[in-house]
């Protein structure tokens, strides 16, 4: 039984996540890099990120993805899974599979969900950390409430304008 068709549509927002293999639990270093490869796919691709969290044992992306660019989410997520793996294999000396199975994607529909969901994100280091979204670096936390350009996010305003 193979799994189904994924919705996507262009000029659409998503909400994307992946978890990493359960025994994989990730150090600030391995998170940093894995944040550096996130930054080279969201410069190539021209994908508009308004939100992301990178965690020890998942990540969250809340991502546009333009018609003009030709780019759709499943090749910038090959791409990106793709790259992860080899950098996460290569700084823990190992090899085989990095994400415990394929992405997960939510088409965002209202301004209302995107809201719930930007708080949910922004939330997410505390809720399986234990650390204040403020002192987590590895978000778009900085970028919105202290003003920090991390060369990832873009303003969801900007999206919609």
């Amino acid at each position: 039984m193979g799994y189904p068709d994924r919705q996507f549509n262009f000029n659409t927002l998503f909400h994307i996540i992946n978890r990493f293999n359960p025994e994989l639990s990730l150090t600030k270093h391995q998170l940093a890099k894995i944040r550096t490869v996130l930054y080279k796919g969201v410069k190539k691709y021209n994908v508009k990120i308004n939100y992301f969290v990178i965690l020890k044992t998942h990540f969250h992306l809340s991502a546009y993805f333009a018609a003009e660019n030709k780019i759709t989410m499943s090749k910038f997520m090959q791409w990106l899974g793709t790259q992860m793996a080899k950098k996460i294999n290569k700084l823990l000396n190992r090899s085989g599979t990095v994400f415990r199975r394929r992405f997960k994607s939510f088409i965002i529909k209202s301004r209302q969900y995107l809201e719930t969901l930007l708080k949910y994100l922004k939330n997410n280091p505390q809720k399986h950390l234990g650390i204040k979204p403020e002192n987590w670096p590895f978000s778009s936390y900085n970028f919105y409430f202290n003003a920090s350009n991390d060369g990832i996010t873009v303003h969801y305003a900007t999206i919609f304008s």
